[in-house]
């Protein structure tokens, strides 16, 4: 079986042949001769070898966008996220496939193929694509005793040196070209430590998919397992930077994983973590842990994402723990105790900004602006005005804070579309009522940033709501909440919503119980239980709406209203026919610095026919949402269309 498989249409074949030639040069084995050997099943051969390639490159062409063969073998191959798209000639790509980059390629001269080949690189270091169903014993890579005797004195001699000193960059002594090239990782077998080492297949199933996530979604270079492994073996290990190593343990209703990362020249143990997931669907635990660690990896050694200064680097951590808990107190306080050790970190202070105004949203609170303002600051002296994370919160503060759309559009075109911040400019066009077009810039940040940005899920199931796809929104919703941790209720809120206009009338009641069960466990007063009482209290008025329940609905309406929360009151008001909601939407109209980050979830609320009632039209334009500025952001987008791949669509504004 071939490392990778190539999808064109016959009519190319002798173009393609240049591009085969070259992958082969490489070493990489190629499938690509559709003559399939006499008394072989034609598709069978197909499939067999489709299904065993590590990477799957098609080829755009006048000829190949019009078959039917090319377009079911690529969309395999998206489907199992191994897709290489290539174009030779000037042709619009099908549809299913223009989220993804494609490179323009001459055949004859292979000019623009390099991207290609780093493509092709990362999938194949990967491996083949997991399976959806356990592995054999027979199919685990195999570790003799004295294999794992290694493993383990390598993990206990390379422990216990501190993180942040190899995240300043000392790493012993080393050229300029080592310092310059991809770090190289390994990721070793998982072993499997529950009581009846019964678990393996499980184990392999998460360390095959973090290998896969880790080599097609960050810089580093992979170092194959086996090869890792032959390493160990052979004791040059220290050709290796890095090291992945874990272990699984099933009990009772838990599937426990530790991870560790190890800096292999340094000696130093960089993180050991723990992820929890239940036992009850083990592929769906498989895939959410699996993203846990890539994700949790790859925020870790960003060299820009993570605090430099040695003390910061434990309640940083903390801050990562918290992180999407839906307890925006402790985000705020452990972003607070990094930055006082580590005062000059400008992405902490840029995230602190977003924390902020994110708890002045919920909460209604003044004090919070102010310290997001200070915080902002603070980006911007600790970096430069120059500096994409002082721009950032600069940005954030424009758009949710001051209304000032127009500023915040001049600060992202001018600073951060350049570093291909696409989701920030996608948040103004969501806040700016231009949600088709946010939701396109969405669907690029999360299928680029799969494991490391559950924003981008969010924010696109919540714009795929608000255009009545809740079909859609809720399957997007239900991935944001796999990319979070598993007791996280924040995904709740998206979903509850959604399963209610579906009509799922049980399964928006059960996240409504949800929310009261986490309400019930948390400290009275604190950010999570007025979040999570807020949760159940809107989820609740949306299902006896649905059901026609309205006087349960009024009550939970009528407690939205005591927590501060009158936009959402006065959309369950209107959804009631009760005039009531006209009072308060002017009323919040008022007090627009505390609404405008909520606004998107109010309009995923209100049913459709329901955007265009007046009391909903006059508070939007309040917030800064006017026909005027569509139209003005529409014609600046025409400036943009080709960094953001991005029009306005066809429809009066």
């Amino acid at each position: 079986m071939a490392d990778v498989f190539v999808s064109y249409a016959s009519e190319d074949r002798d173009r393609v042949a240049q591009i085969v030639s070259e992958l082969e040069r490489r070493g990489y084995s190629v499938w690509w001769d559709r003559r399939i050997d006499l008394g072989t099943s034609f598709d069978r051969s197909i499939e067999a070898e489709l299904d065993a390639a590590s990477c799957v490159l098609v080829v755009w062409s006048k000829a190949s966008v019009q078959s039917e063969w090319v377009l079911n073998e690529a969309s395999e191959g998206q489907g199992r996220g191994i897709l290489v798209p290539v174009r030779i000639d000037d042709v619009r790509v099908p549809l299913a496939f223009r989220r993804l980059q494609t490179a323009d390629v001459d055949p004859q001269h292979l000019s623009g193929f390099d991207p290609v080949l780093d493509a092709v690189a990362r999938h194949v270091a990967g491996g083949p694509a997991s399976r959806s169903a356990p592995r054999a014993a027979s199919e685990t890579p195999a570790l003799s005793g004295r294999r794992v005797a290694g493993l383990v004195a390598l993990v206990i001699v390379l422990s216990g040196t501190s993180a942040a000193w190899l995240l300043r960059g000392h790493t012993g002594e080393s050229s300029t070209e080592d310092a310059l090239r991809p770090k190289r990782i390994a990721v070793l077998p998982f072993q499997d430590l529950s009581p009846g080492q019964d678990q393996q297949w499980l184990a392999d199933g998460i360390q095959v998919r973090v290998t896969q996530i880790i080599a097609s979604s960050t810089g580093y270079r992979l170092v194959p397992t086996r090869l890792a492994v032959r390493m160990i073996d052979e004791e040059s290990i220290g050709e290796l930077d890095l090291l992945l190593t874990g272990t699984l343990q099933q009990e009772r209703d838990e599937n426990r994983l530790i991870v560790e990362l190890t800096d292999v020249k340094s000696k130093a143990q960089i993180w050991i973590q723990e992820f929890v997931s239940g036992s009850e669907d083990l592929f769906e635990s498989q895939q959410r842990m699996a993203l846990r660690v890539a994700r949790y990896f790859d925020t870790t050694l960003d060299s820009t994402s993570v605090p430099q200064a040695p003390g910061a680097w434990s309640p940083y951590l903390k801050y990562l723990h918290y992180q999407w808990g839906g307890a925006f107190d402790q985000e705020v306080y452990w972003l607070d105790q990094t930055l006082r050790e580590d005062p000059d970190w400008s992405p902490g202070w840029s995230a602190l900004t977003s924390q902020l105004i994110r708890r002045a949203g919920v909460l209604k609170d003044d004090n919070s602006i102010e310290q997001a303002r200070a915080a902002a600051d603070m980006a911007c002296r600790s970096s430069g005005s120059g500096d994409p994370f002082c721009n950032q919160a600069s940005a954030e503060l424009a758009l949710w804070i001051d209304g000032d759309f127009a500023q915040a559009e001049r600060i992202l075109r001018e600073n951060l579309i350049e570093n291909g911040w696409f989701f920030s400019y996608g948040l103004l066009l969501l806040a700016s009522g231009l949600t088709e077009e946010a939701a396109v810039l969405f669907k690029r940040g999360s299928d680029i940033n799969l494991p490391f940005f559950p924003a981008a899920w969010d924010w696109l199931s919540v714009a795929q709501g608000i255009m009545g796809d809740e079909q859609s929104a809720l399957a997007t919703a239900n991935v944001f909440a796999r990319l979070v941790p598993e007791d996280s209720v924040v995904p709740d809120l998206d979903r509850g919503i959604i399963a209610a206009k579906l009509g799922r009338i049980g399964e928006a009641e059960e996240i409504a119980r949800r929310f009261d069960e986490a309400a019930s466990r948390a400290d009275n007063s604190s950010d999570y239980e007025h979040f999570t009482r807020f949760g159940s209290h809107l989820i609740s008025a949306k299902t006896h709406t649905i059901a026609n329940d309205y006087a349960r609905a009024k009550r939970a309406a009528d407690d939205l209203l005591q927590m501060g929360a009158m936009d959402f009151a006065a959309a369950v008001y209107l959804e009631l026919g009760d005039e009531t909601a006209i009072e308060l939407f002017r009323e919040a109209a008022s007090q627009s610095r505390f609404y405008r980050r909520g606004l998107p979830y109010l309009m995923l609320y209100l049913e459709t026919d329901l955007h265009d009632h007046p009391a909903v039209v006059d508070f939007l334009s309040a917030l800064g949402q006017t026909p005027e500025w569509k139209r003005e952001l529409c014609g600046r987008i025409r400036d943009l269309e080709q960094r953001l791949r991005v029009t306005c669509a066809d429809r009066a504004l």
